[in-house]
């Protein structure tokens, strides 16, 4: 329909959401044409905020695919340009991407970083992001042998996760409960 109204704003917003769903799916070269094409056209409009949502869920589906290099840029490229148009959401997930990546890598200072500028915007959603940035800092700490730092933060998980209003939110909360016991049977 898009297409046919030429209407490049709608299209390219209708393409990323497309995108989003067949990087889920795991249809990964799929999900990159439709995002290619969103990206295209909200540059040739310079729409920076379709430019971020074009690519926002690209990072997680490039790691999964073992490109950290590749996520960590497409990262960087969804902030910059969220930031240059207000774009409020990815202040929190690009940098908790962000985190996460370079916590798996075992890139422990980077890591911690990329969390606190998370943490550090000042916004009304800020406290639905919390989960998210929460359910990172544990994968950091264990991934970079601070047990003792993951076991504090899994202790403040249930009132977190009644606040996440968002599937993918608990999901990557309860990703966190589910490495938690394999570090208390270790340590008990």
């Amino acid at each position: 329909l898009w297409r046919q109204l030429r209407n490049q704003p709608m299209l390219a917003n209708s393409l990323a959401i497309e995108a989003s769903l067949m990087a889920e799916r795991g249809q990964f070269e799929a999900s990159m044409a439709a995002s290619d094409e969103g990206y295209q056209l909200s540059a040739a409009i310079n729409n920076w905020w379709g430019m971020a949502f074009s690519r926002i869920n690209l990072a997680p589906a490039y790691w999964d695919r073992g490109d950290p290099a590749q996520a960590l840029a497409i990262c960087q490229g969804v902030w910059d340009n969220a930031r240059r148009s207000g774009f409020i959401i990815p202040f929190f997930t690009m940098p908790a991407y962000m985190a996460d990546i370079y916590g798996d890598l075992g890139m422990v200072e980077p890591a911690l970083e990329y969390l606190a500028k998370a943490r550090a915007v000042e916004a009304p959603v800020a406290r639905m992001y919390q989960t998210l940035l929460h359910a990172v800092e544990i994968r950091v700490n264990l991934a970079s042998g601070r047990m003792a730092e993951a076991l504090a933060l899994d202790d403040a998980q249930p009132r977190l996760l009644a606040d996440a209003n968002s599937y993918y939110l608990r999901g990557a909360m309860f990703y966190s409960l589910g490495l938690i016991p394999a570090v208390r049977s270790e340590l008990y």
